[in-house]
């Protein structure tokens, strides 16, 4: 039977605030469990990430950091990972937010 470690409370995975935390189905390693893991927060996807037992792990891509790999981690779940695909494919990815060209304050001297 298949294991997942989804949370629909909020929490917090390295740093990021989650109202949803939900996972690829659970394996298990030398090391502990592995699995690939999805953060929700406000009704959108604001990280990808994985688990890889008490090695490493961790966020891989995210609105604040990598935001080209957040761009494409929904394509890779699908294709990586599509059990876990499945429980986010209608949620909407968060805006990536992307700095204006210009300074926002302009100095007069």
């Amino acid at each position: 039977m298949a294991k997942f470690l989804d949370k629909e409370k909020p929490g917090n995975y390295c740093g990021y605030e989650y109202d949803r935390f939900l996972t690829s189905e659970v394996g298990f390693g030398p090391r502990g469990d592995y699995y690939h893991l999805v953060l929700v927060k406000d009704g959108h996807i604001i990280a990808f990430g994985d688990e890889q037992g008490n090695y490493a792990g961790g966020i891989y891509a995210s609105t604040e950091f990598s935001t080209d790999s957040f761009l494409k981690g929904r394509e890779y779940i699908r294709k990586e990972y599509p059990e876990l695909y499945e429980k986010i494919k209608d949620i909407p990815l968060a805006k990536v937010y992307k700095p204006a060209d210009k300074a926002i304050y302009v100095s007069s001297g």
